[in-house]
């Protein structure tokens, strides 16, 4: 599209679990990014994941 540009800025992931607002490292912690996610979908924070 002419005159669109596109930024990528990358985005903190935090442990909503840590009491210090641990960041997770997205490149290592995969499994643990998965199991973050599935418990905002299963308590109602998120609809669902796509």
């Amino acid at each position: 599209m002419p005159g669109t540009t596109s930024e990528s800025t990358e985005v903190p992931i935090l442990d909503p679990t840590s009491s210090s607002n641990e960041e997770i490292d997205p490149s290592v912690d995969r499994d643990r990014i998965r199991v973050v996610c599935e418990g905002l979908v299963a308590s109602g924070v998120v609809r669902e994941l796509t």
